[in-house]
């Protein structure tokens, strides 16, 4: 089994500048190997999985305990199909981080299945967590969210899923433990506003949609607070079932069918909605099986609003957040919606009528877009399979 090093992407944190910050890491490593085969009696170092993990020592150390730096999460004793999943995820583009991104685009799912069997048979010891908060008031809400959750608002406790001992539970939900607070606190906000997604059923993305601020930055200081343990090994599968089971059944998300139906009643309007009606509605589309184009045609190659941007008009590559085609990454799956509904919401950005985050991104760019680019990116996405 042998890691191939993939190619730069054409565009993103890899271009410029951030393309020699990533590589430095990789021309290190092979400069040590080259002087190493040139020193006289050299021993060619073993070709096995553990020699080869030293690439992911600089980040995430030897055993996976972690470094110093806040980002680079603790990876040992992790169960391996959660491992599995989030370097599948980096692979194909459903989590961003360039320099895991690009090692990983040309990794077969077998090169990643034996990472990830690695780091979760390690257990090194912890490392010191940075000092948090000492808040009183902060930390009692971090631990009541974490134990207890808030029902009225419906979020279940972390425990429910994590376990008490916030070790996880095989094979894909990972320990609490051992994490900086700056690492968690960006993790749920990337579950949060959707740069972070996982294949259904979604969780973390429905939970941490509930949270506020206030409740992210509670629940970063109190986990990274939570002192080490001697076994980290994660519950079997099975031990717990998690609270979200009461709203999937067979991988189709059941909403509240008698509020959602009232709500159907009042004219449809999203002004007699309520917070949890929408969050219902929301993650029961986004379950539904996905159909092919209502009036598929042959859609040619990509625009160069699609691929490329306009980068003199500060128009980033839509594909950048969209993807080009079959697959997608946090964002809207725009293939084979109707080219007038993509019209028109780029002209509802353009005026403002519609919002999409708190840095209007979509509104800027779509601003800088002209008719005809509007034209061309909603018909090429509308007519993919």
């Amino acid at each position: 089994m042998r890691f191939k090093v993939a190619r730069p992407p054409a565009y993103g944190r890899a271009e410029g500048r951030g393309a020699s910050w990533l590589l430095a890491p990789i021309a290190w490593l092979f400069s040590q190997y080259a002087l190493a085969q040139a020193a006289p009696g050299h021993t060619p170092a073993p070709d096995n999985l553990e020699t080869r993990m030293l690439a992911c020592a600089p980040c995430h150390g030897a055993h996976g305990q972690g470094t110093s730096d806040d980002y680079f999460p603790r990876l040992a004793g992790k169960p391996a199909g959660y491992l599995f999943n989030q370097l599948t995820a980096f692979r194909d583009g459903r989590r961003h981080y360039a320099p895991m991104n690009y090692l990983l685009e040309y990794q077969s799912d077998a090169s990643l299945r034996a990472m990830a069997a690695y780091f979760a048979a390690q257990n090194p010891p912890f490392l010191p967590r940075h000092g948090g908060t000492n808040n009183s008031k902060v930390l009692g809400q971090g631990q009541a969210l974490a134990t207890g959750g808030d029902p009225a608002r419906g979020i279940p406790a972390c425990i429910a899923c994590h376990n008490p001992g916030f070790t996880g539970m095989e094979p894909g939900i990972p320990a609490l433990l051992g994490l900086q607070p700056n690492y968690i606190s960006a993790q749920l906000g990337a579950w949060r506003y959707g740069t972070r997604t996982a294949t259904a059923p979604d969780c973390m993305q429905i939970v941490a949609g509930r949270l506020t601020e206030a409740d992210v930055t509670a629940l970063a200081a109190w986990l990274s607070s939570l002192p080490a343990r001697p076994d980290t090994k994660p519950l079997a599968q099975g031990a717990l079932t998690p609270p979200l089971t009461l709203f999937f059944s067979a991988g189709t998300y059941q909403p509240d069918k008698s509020r959602s139906a009232q709500t159907c009643t009042n004219s449809c309007r999203t002004t007699h909605l309520s917070e949890q009606d929408m969050l219902d509605l929301a993650a029961y589309y986004s379950y539904l099986p996905r159909l092919p184009p209502y009036h598929p045609q042959a859609a040619g190659a990509a625009p160069k609003i699609v691929v490329s941007g306009a980068p003199m008009r500060n128009i980033p590559p839509c594909a950048t957040c969209h993807g080009t085609v079959g697959y997608k990454l946090g964002t809207e799956w725009l293939e084979g919606e109707s080219a007038v509904y993509l019209r028109t919401q780029l002209e509802a950005f353009t005026s403002g009528e519609r919002h999409n985050d708190i840095s209007e991104q979509m509104r800027n760019v779509a601003r800088g877009m002209t008719h005809a680019e509007m034209e061309q990116a909603a018909e090429y996405y509308a007519n993919q399979p």
